[in-house]
């Protein structure tokens, strides 16, 4: 009998502790969810506004395409490659969706030659690239040193539609990609 009984206080145990995990998670999931709309409240519709250099390499001098995909990244940083790695499938996607799409991996580093080498290990496509020395674009978008929140769906007037991830949610994927078919 007190075999019985302490079999059902650790399944007991492990139930209780496996629900106060889940919940955890839906709370983080919660709190990630409301840091999403709060950023996007706050910014949709906020012109990108960078130094004239920067803001060129981005967006070129010509006629802005339809939308931009901007992505900041900390490339000193090994994580990230394996996140550009990542973005190698969903360039393709978005592209197929809409070929005037400007996309484009904005790149903070201190050290270019060794971050040149890395591109090249994981065949990433140079032209996506633009450097960002001076980490100029994080010091106007804070919330992009968050991989949850580093990339941004941008129109052809520069303004901000969307602030999220593709990389990480499906739901921030399919937004993307509507928007990119609807224009």
């Amino acid at each position: 009998m007190a075999h019985k009984l302490s079999k059902i206080v650790i399944l007991f145990s492990i139930s209780i502790l496996g629900c106060k995990d889940f919940k955890s998670n839906e709370e983080k999931l919660n709190v990630l969810n409301s840091r999403l709309i709060e950023i996007n409240d706050k910014l949709k519709n906020h012109r990108i506004k960078l130094n004239h250099n920067l803001e060129s390499q981005i967006f070129g001098n010509k006629n802005i395409s339809s939308y931009s995909i901007l992505t900041y990244y900390d490339a000193d940083c090994s994580e990230c490659f394996e996140q550009l790695e990542k973005w190698k499938d969903l360039v393709a996607h978005f592209q197929g969706l809409n070929q005037r799409t400007n996309i484009k991996f904005i790149l903070y580093t201190e050290d270019t030659l060794l971050v040149n080498i890395y591109l090249k290990n994981i065949n990433f496509p140079k032209e996506l690239i633009v450097y960002d020395l001076e980490n100029n674009f994080l010091s106007k978008f804070r919330h992009a040193s968050e991989k949850a929140f580093n990339s941004m769906l941008v129109d052809k007037k520069k303004k901000i539609v969307f602030i999220g991830s593709p990389l990480i949610s499906e739901k921030i994927k399919k937004h993307f990609s509507e928007s990119l078919i609807s224009k």
